[in-house]
C-alpha cells in the first residue's frame, strides 16, 4: 500500500501502457489503422466508410436489442473507488482502446469530432474507449485516476446538429482535469461556450444530450444535461 501511495503515478502509467499494447495487438488490422496512421481520427464520414467497407456485419440470427448502456462508481474507502461501463452502441460499430501520453502543447486548437475548439497547453495521459470514427471516448481514465463515462438522455428540447458530442466531453475532461471535482467544472464550462450535438449514430441517425458519471480515488460526481442546461451534484456513489 505504501508503494503504491508513493509510486500511484508510476504505477497507473504503466498499467495504461500495458493494457493499451494488449487491447492493439488484439484489434484487427484494418481497424488500428484508422486511429494509428498520424495518431488522430480520420473525419467522421471517411472513417465511416472504411469501417462500413471492411467490418463484418451482424452474424445472421444476432439479437437486434433491447441492451443496456449502464455506468456505476463508488468511492469504497479513502483511496480506493470502483468504477465499471458497459456500451449498448451499434454492434457493428469497433470501439477502439488507446493510451494517449501527457502532452505539451504549441497548437493552439484542436478538431474534436465536429467542431474545431482551443487547445490546453498541457493535456494529462488517459486510456481511452471510442468508437474508431469519432475523436471523443464513451469511458476512459486518466493518469490521476479520474475516471468518466457518459449516457444518453433523451430530453425534450431540440437537439443541436452540431456541437461537441457527449464523448468529445469525455475525452476533453479526462485530458484537462486532475480531480473529479475539476472534471464536473469543467464539463459544464464547456457546454454553456461550445454548445452540444452531431450525430453521434454510426450506422443510423442518433442524436441525444448526455449525462456523466465522474469520479476519483475520493469522491463521485453527477452531471446531467439537455443542450446547454445542465446540474450536478456530489454523491457517495452514482449510476
Amino acid at each position: 500500500r505504501r508503494f503504491l501511495q508513493k509510486n500511484s503515478k508510476k504505477v497507473i502509467s504503466s498499467v495504461l501502457k500495458a493494457l493499451a499494447k494488449q487491447a492493439a495487438n488484439h484489434l484487427p488490422e484494418r481497424v488500428c489503422g484508422i486511429f494509428r496512421a498520424g495518431g488522430g481520427a480520420l473525419p467522421p464520414c471517411a472513417a465511416k466508410r472504411i469501417m462500413k467497407k471492411n467490418m463484418r456485419h451482424r452474424p445472421r440470427g444476432a439479437r437486434e436489442g433491447p441492451f443496456m448502456c449502464d455506468t456505476l462508481g463508488r468511492v469504497v474507502n479513502e483511496g480506493l473507488a470502483l468504477f465499471a461501463k458497459n456500451s449498448d452502441r451499434s454492434p457493428n460499430e469497433p470501439q477502439v482502446i488507446e493510451y494517449r501520453p501527457a502532452r505539451d502543447h504549441r497548437e493552439k486548437e484542436l478538431r474534436a469530432t465536429y467542431l474545431t475548439i482551443e487547445q490546453a497547453p498541457h493535456t494529462y495521459a488517459t486510456l481511452l474507449s471510442r468508437p474508431a470514427w469519432m475523436w471523443g471516448a464513451e469511458m476512459g481514465a486518466n493518469e490521476h485516476g479520474v475516471c468518466i463515462g457518459n449516457e444518453a438522455v433523451f430530453t425534450k428540447g431540440r437537439y443541436a446538429s452540431a456541437g461537441l458530442t457527449g464523448m468529445d466531453l469525455v475525452r476533453l475532461a479526462l485530458e484537462r482535469s486532475a480531480s473529479a471535482g475539476q472534471a464536473a467544472e469543467l464539463i459544464p464550462r464547456l457546454l454553456e461556450q461550445y454548445g452540444q450535438g452531431g450525430d453521434c449514430g454510426y450506422d443510423h441517425s442518433f442524436f441525444y444530450d448526455n449525462a456523466f458519471l465522474i469520479l476519483d480515488r475520493r469522491e463521485v460526481w453527477l452531471v446531467e444535461t439537455a443542450g446547454k442546461k445542465w446540474v450536478r451534484r456530489k454523491v457517495s456513489a452514482g449510476s
